[in-house]
């Protein structure tokens, strides 16, 4: 049969067609039948291979990274599934977690709120991780000496309770909660130390911090008083450590299942993904005190080798 290539030098172009597609011939007419049942097979397969392209073009991003050697683009054939073993495999034998810095136990007063209000929470921001927040920052602030130490304890403790991925303030629950909470501070603290911990939670987030720094703007802890900024980072610190190493890991695992990820591959793919934005950037970037950064070295450091050691799975 004859093909495109050969039939084109027989006739003249009119015009190439917008998007590639083979030109467009004035004297197709003299061709015989059989010449033009052969030309038009030709357009239609160019036609087709032009579709797969586009097709394979807007594939969404995670789809085109799901690609690992042992899969295939082949719509006719589903995407085999020996990869999910081996992602299962990257949380399983997992060492033990830090132990937690030794502290006095919490105010029974702010440990029964904030249970109150974490218990529905899943394992990656519920009550488990406030308390590591806290005994975390209390250990950093020890070594930076200072006497504010009960500030920073509810400030850690409670530093998710209204965190905007779970409240939002512009809905009736949300703003029953921030109610909540301003009415247990102002029973609990004095005036002053109440706003300071307001103030304290509301600059601990990564997310906000990290978006402000984009725009080339001032992150809201650097409007706070110096002495509250001492705080402020012993806190954040703190949360910014309980993120990586081993606990890191299952709580961002956790995570992703708490959001609907299902499937071990799935889970893999976002966790790397989630390593590359945000967590391998902590220590360096937005971990601010030397004790802190001493702290969140190890976790890093083990964090960095199973990012590496995910790649070949995860497939990017």
């Amino acid at each position: 049969m004859l093909t495109l290539p050969q039939i084109a030098p027989q006739l003249t172009p009119r015009r190439a067609h917008a998007r590639g597609l083979p030109f467009l011939f004035e004297d197709e007419a003299r061709l015989s039948r059989a010449t033009l049942r052969q030309l038009n097979t030709s357009r239609h397969a160019a036609r087709t291979k032009l579709r797969s392209r586009a097709a394979a073009q807007i594939l969404m991003p995670t789809t085109r990274r799901a690609l690992s050697e042992n899969e295939t683009m082949d719509a006719s054939q589903p995407l085999k599934r020996s990869s999910d073993a081996a992602a299962a495999a990257l949380f399983e034998g997992l060492p033990s977690p830090a132990a937690d810095p030794a502290s006095a136990d919490p105010c029974p007063r702010t440990l029964a709120f904030a249970r109150s209000e974490l218990e529905a929470r899943g394992e990656s921001h519920g009550l488990a991780h406030a308390k590591r927040v806290r005994a975390l920052a209390l250990a950093i602030y020890a070594e930076l000496g200072g006497d504010d130490a009960r500030v920073v304890e509810v400030a850690a403790l409670l530093h998710d309770v209204c965190d905007h991925k779970y409240v939002d303030p512009a809905t009736d629950a949300g703003r029953a909660c921030i109610e909540r909470r301003d009415r247990f501070l102002a029973e609990t603290l004095s005036a002053s130390d109440a706003a300071a911990v307001v103030q304290i939670m509301g600059a601990v987030s990564y997310s906000r911090e990290a978006k402000a720094l984009a725009r080339g703007e001032v992150p809201a802890w650097a409007a706070l008083p110096q002495h509250y900024q001492v705080l402020r980072h012993c806190v954040s610190d703190a949360d910014k450590i309980d993120a990586i190493g081993v606990r890191g890991l299952e709580r961002c695992a956790a995570y992703a299942r708490e959001r609907g990820v299902r499937g071990s591959l799935n889970i893999a793919r976002e966790v790397a993904e989630h390593c590359d934005e945000k967590l391998l950037r902590l220590r360096d970037e937005y971990v601010r005190t030397a004790p802190g950064k001493r702290r969140a070295a190890p976790g890093h450091e083990w964090l960095a080798a199973w990012r590496e050691r995910a790649r070949e799975v995860v497939g990017f």
